[in-house]
């Protein structure tokens, strides 16, 4: 919660202009939704099932 914090401080909170704050909440939701992007993916890769056909051959 602290990296959010700091990233919306740096972008939103940082600005003086209405229209320049808009815009920093709009890079805000994209620096937070290639994060999430990036853990998906992590995810998807660490703890991908390893299907063994044999297995199921072998426990029916």
């Amino acid at each position: 919660m602290l990296a959010a914090g700091e990233v919306v401080n740096h972008y939103v909170y940082t600005q003086t202009d209405p229209v320049a704050q808009l815009e920093g909440w709009t890079t805000s939701w994209y620096i937070f939704a290639v994060y999430a992007l990036i853990i998906t993916i992590l995810f998807a890769i660490v703890f991908k099932y390893k299907h063994n056909p044999n297995e199921i051959k072998t426990t029916h």
